[in-house]
Formats: C-alpha cells, structure tokens, sequence
C-alpha cells in the first residue's frame, strides 16, 4: 500500500500538484547555482541528485521513498496495523502531502522521532531525528515541543484537555477577528522561523507574507478547523473511557502528540492558511491511534469494545470527511485535486 502511494506522489506531474512549479524551478535553479530559499536538508538532498544527473520527477521519487520509508518505520514502531493506516491515510491527508514535498519529509521524520521516544525514552535518537525533520521544513521543531510536554506533563486528565481545548478555541477565535488589524502572531510566527533558520533565502518579511498575513476564505476554513478539533477531542473522551491511560504507555505519548499538535494548529491558523500543514500532522497522527487501537488484542479492551470500536471508526470517517472538504478546495470544488483521484486509490488500495 504504502508502495502504491510512494509512486503515486512521486509521479504526480504538474496535474496532480499545484506545487509542482515551484519546486521544479528551485530545482533547475540549483543546477547553476548554491542558493536555495529552501531548508538545508531539503537543499543538500536536491544537490546529490543533481549530482546524480537526476531530473526533478525523479528527485521527487527519491524524497517520497526516503519520506515513506520513515513512515513506515515509524508506525512499525508502534502497531503491526499498517494496512489500516494506509487506506485511510490515502483517503486524506494523502493528497495535500503529494503535493507539500518538504512538509511531508518533515513530518515523516518528525514522527518516526517519537516513535522512537515512545517506545525507548530515549532522547539522543529522537533529538537528531527532529533535527533532520527540521531540516526539511521549520515546522520540524514543533516535535521537541511534544517531547517536552511529556517529560512536564506525562498524564493528561479530561479536565486539563478540556481546560486547553477550551482555551484554545477563544484564544483561536479572538485571533481570528484582530490579527487582521496588525497581524501581531503574523510577526511573532515569523521571528520564530528566523531565529531558527526557516531557510538560507528568507527574510522576515517573506515569512511573514507566507505564514503571518493572514486567511483568505477565513470564517468558513476557521470553522471547519474548529470543527476538526473538537472531533479531536471527542476522540480523546472515548479513549480515555475505553482505555486505561497509564503514563508512559503508547497511547498516553500520542494522545498528547495529537492534542498538543491540534492545538497549536487551531490556534495559529488565523494568522496564515499555511499554518493548516500543522492540524494536517495532527490528523495524520491521529490515523495512527486509530491503527493502534484497532489492533490491540479484544482481552485488553473493556467491555465497551464493540459500540466503542464503531464510534470511534465514525469520528475518524467524520473528521476525514470534513477534512478532504477544507483543505485545498474540498471535495466537491472545481479545482479539487482529490476528487479526481481518490476512485483511482481506493481501486488501487
């Protein structure tokens, strides 16, 4: 499966990513040339397959292998689910991740390190993980802050993700209706990525027009979001009924992932529509509960297992189906780029 959707992103051409150009001349570029306005690791995997005579359709053949591969070992780390990750995976956020090269590298990386810490509480692995997450996207970052979380804050109770959940909401809201007026988290977002090396060809005010300005279709993507998010946290009630959420088991590390992630997200979104990439990690992350759940034994499941089991598939149905319906023109628009393909993945899955 994960094969499929390797060549699947690999070859989807100019028809099958809206960003197919713009990588595509950062690419020749670099054949003339040592700057980039991408990261370093994205740029020092770019100049050895230069290097190799490659062309950009093959480049990208060589990040989605190396991207996938990390998945995969990522989620082997966690369940033997696979299959069930994949065919829901392909449903969304495969097709906003084909089309994101460095964001995808990114987060393949970036939950390949907490896997890692995950099952071993290691933190030598995990950190240089990130750090090559990083070095493909920024955003890499964001997964020292979900190790971090854990070693403050190893259990979540209900009334602290309530507490957050909450908070975030209104704080994502206000932001909503006043980061137009000065886009104050705009310039916060962006002296961050500066600080951190967003890219060796960026400046402040390109970040901030890329990350900081603002959203364009802004109540209708902010209310779908916040719909998102709070299916996420329903999510998060009905494991906590179901399962015994101890500290350092796997499903505690996730749900904090996943939490952690998701509010970061609906909180930054008003700033940029860019900023959807980071709920899209979180749903992703998501999946991969989801698979894990599915795939523990029915003796360690409560008695609630079968009515929980089914509404638990629904909530993750419902939020795919919201999902595909807000990021890059939905489902049933015009420019969608996942309505023609998804008949030919499920053939294919």
């Amino acid at each position: 499966g994960m094969g499929c959707l390797t060549i699947l992103a690999g070859n989807a051409g100019t028809l099958g990513s809206v960003d197919y150009g713009t990588y595509s001349r950062g690419y020749t570029a670099l054949s003339y040339s040592d700057t980039s306005q991408f990261e370093w690791g994205y740029t020092l995997l770019e100049k050895w397959t230069i290097s190799l005579g490659m062309d950009y359709d093959q480049f990208r053949l060589v990040i989605f292998s190396i991207s996938f591969l990390m998945l995969f070992l990522a989620i082997k780390n966690i369940t033997n689910n696979i299959a069930n990750f994949v065919w829901l995976f392909a449903i969304f956020p495969f097709i906003n991740e084909a089309n994101q090269v460095r964001n995808f590298a990114m987060m393949s990386f970036g939950i390949l390190a907490l896997s890692y810490y995950m099952v071993r509480h290691k933190i030598l692995i995990p950190m240089l993980l990130i750090i090559v997450s990083a070095s493909f996207h920024s955003l890499g970052y964001l997964f020292i802050l979900i190790i971090a979380f854990n070693k403050l804050i190893p259990t979540l109770s209900m009334r602290s993700l309530s507490v957050f959940g909450v908070s975030g909401f209104f704080l994502s809201l206000f932001l909503l209706l006043f980061n137009g007026l000065n886009g104050l988290i705009g310039k916060i977002i962006a002296k961050i990525f500066v600080v951190i090396g967003r890219s060796d060809g960026s400046n402040a005010t390109t970040i901030f027009n890329a990350y900081g300005s603002g959203t364009a279709s802004s109540t209708k993507t902010m209310l779908s979001f916040i719909f998102i998010f709070i299916l996420m946290i329903i999510y998060l009630v009905i494991v906590n009924k179901e399962f015994s959420i101890e500290k350092g088991s796997k499903i505690s590390f996730l749900i904090e992932a996943v939490f952690l992630i998701g509010l970061i997200g609906i909180v930054v979104l008003p700033a940029s529509i860019q900023n959807q990439r980071i709920l899209r990690n979180a749903i992703t992350i998501l999946l991969i509960v989801h698979s894990y759940l599915k795939s523990v034994k029915i003796s360690e499941r409560t008695s609630l297992n079968t009515n929980g089991y089914i509404f638990r598939t629904v909530i993750i149905l419902l939020i795919l189906v919201v999902s595909i319906n807000t990021f890059d023109g939905g489902y049933f628009s015009d420019t969608s780029l996942i309505q023609p393909t998804i008949k030919y993945l499920l053939q294919i899955l």
